[in-house]
């Protein structure tokens, strides 16, 4: 468990973990890193919550290859990137988020990810509120997306999320 932590300035990620790594995260905060604030890969699986990633170059919450992670209260504000993006197969459940400021969009899901997003909310984003593309799926309810740029809700490619 990693708790009340602060990464900032690195060259790289902020917290990174990978391969079958499983780790807790709660009120911890990564920003003006050159890269994602907090990056999951591999099959690392566990909980984030109440953490922050703001400023960061690319995305501020990242979770790709087949990472499955329970994301809940967490903020992703003023990134270069995505507020918050799932890859490749990522998955996993997504809870009373906030995506905000961002310089794309608050979340975006592309690849073959299927994450559950639920009670999150996108705006004020230079891109889309919540963005769907590839072969992307999964479920999303009770979402909010306001002030974004372009759309609200965007789906493109072959996603289909439910």
């Amino acid at each position: 468990m990693l708790t009340g932590n602060t990464s900032k300035h690195n060259r790289y990620d902020g917290f990174v973990f990978f391969e079958s790594a499983a780790v807790d995260l709660t009120v911890n905060t990564s920003k003006d890193n050159a890269e994602a604030g907090f990056n999951w890969g591999g099959e690392a699986s566990g909980v984030a919550s109440n953490n922050t990633s703001q400023n960061n170059q690319t995305d501020g919450f990242e979770i790709g290859r087949s990472a499955a992670l329970e994301l809940t209260g967490n903020t992703s504000k003023d990134n270069a990137g995505a507020g918050f993006a799932w890859y490749d197969e990522a998955s996993g459940v997504a809870s009373n988020n906030t995506a905000q400021n961002n310089q794309l969009s608050g979340f975006i899901m592309g690849g073959s990810a299927a994450p559950t997003l639920f009670y999150n909310t996108s705006k004020d984003n230079a891109g889309s509120g919540f963005v769907w593309y590839e072969q992307a799926s999964g479920a999303a309810s009770n979402n909010t997306a306001q002030n974004n740029e372009f759309a609200g809700f965007y789906i493109a490619d072959s996603a289909a999320p439910q």
